[in-house]
């Protein structure tokens, strides 16, 4: 009986030492989870912003050749050619997540 007790006591040792491991890990995964998970929010804002001046630099691209060309400038689309642009800017966000 003591035998058993003894060894029993022994892995109720080994296993407190295997929790105490595994939760030492989880605490670490979740610290890289954390910052990883900051990254890519790091990400996301900079590949929007560079989306946000890719559109900006376009429009003004779009201005600069209908002014050098004779079409009327950005500033005078229609509203349906201003829905489609807003329509395919949403759908830009969507796929970004935002």
């Amino acid at each position: 009986m003591t035998e058993f007790l003894a060894r029993r006591e022994r892995e109720v040792i080994q296993n407190n030492k295997e929790i105490f491991s595994l939760k030492s890990e989880l605490i670490l995964v979740q610290a890289e989870y954390k910052i990883k998970e900051q990254e890519l929010q790091d990400l996301r804002m900079q590949q929007k912003k560079t989306l946000d001046y890719l559109a900006r630099v376009t429009n003004l691209n779009i201005s600069i050749q209908e002014n050098n060309q004779g079409y009327p400038v950005a500033g005078s689309f229609s509203q349906d050619e201003k829905q489609k642009a807003d329509k395919v800017k949403k759908e830009l966000e969507k796929l970004l997540g935002k």
